[in-house]
């Protein structure tokens, strides 16, 4: 695959975890603004074999989903 802003990768795979080469970053905010698509699953652990042969580039995992509702308990 090709380098893509991570946001279309995001929007490209819904519900899904996805592995991402990172090639450029924001530096002040440590975000990803763009990478490399490695793979794409509906299991995360599915992910992390392929990641281990990446070990010497930075990547990125993450859900594409609907983040669950949080509750703060006091």
């Amino acid at each position: 695959m090709r380098e893509q802003p991570i946001n279309k990768l995001r929007n490209r795979f819904k519900n899904e975890w996805l592995l991402i080469r990172v090639i450029d970053f924001d530096r002040k905010r440590t975000l990803p603004l763009t990478g490399e698509l490695l793979a794409h699953s509906k299991d995360k652990e599915d992910l992390y074999p392929i990641e281990r042969r990446y070990k010497k580039d930075l990547t990125y995992i993450t859900h594409t989903g609907e983040r669950p509702p949080y509750a703060i308990l006091l």
